[in-house]
């Protein structure tokens, strides 16, 4: 039997280590980017049922748990939330989404950025400019939007706005 050298052993160690994280790497990056695009069409599938008004498809969409903290600071559970847009008081008409961040972890994914919704409530029109964070987990092997918070932005001076 040869003796090995600790060098030796050391330098194998290392060629050995850095193999496994390259291949172990490449995979993972590639399940993230999978979550990641998933996440997305999970998030526009939500503000379209949201804008629709679908019940149904946000009930799927959303873990019955949920929370969403409204701009006002009104909290609702999912099936608040759902209850008043069924009844009509509230009508969301569009959605658009600005400097979206999603961060996916193991078993759980966070998108954060801004937000300008267009709705009516009893009727009066509203455009809310807000700062958001979604947040989804995996409960039992797909993706349910959990927690829901929006901010609302402050107006900013005309100043600011041409800078």
């Amino acid at each position: 039997m040869r003796a090995v050298s600790l060098r030796s052993l050391a330098r194998f160690l290392l060629v050995g280590a850095a193999l496994c994280a390259a291949v172990l790497s490449g995979p993972v990056a590639a399940q993230e980017s999978d979550a990641r695009a998933q996440l997305q069409a999970l998030e526009a599938r939500r503000l379209e049922a949201m804008r629709a008004a679908d019940v149904k498809a946000l009930a799927q969409i959303m873990a019955e748990d949920m929370t969403y903290a409204h701009s006002t600071g009104l909290v609702q559970t999912r099936d608040q939330l759902l209850q008043l847009l069924e009844s009509g008081l509230v009508r969301y008409l569009s959605f658009e989404t600005h400097d979206i961040a999603w961060r996916v972890y193991d078993g759980a994914a966070v998108a954060t950025g801004r937000q300008t919704i267009s709705l009516e409530s009893d009727g009066r029109p509203i455009t809310a400019r807000n700062r958001i964070t979604v947040v989804y987990a995996r409960i039992d092997a797909d993706w349910r939007c959990v927690a829901y918070q929006s901010t609302t932005l402050p107006e900013m001076k005309t100043q600011e706005k041409t800078r």
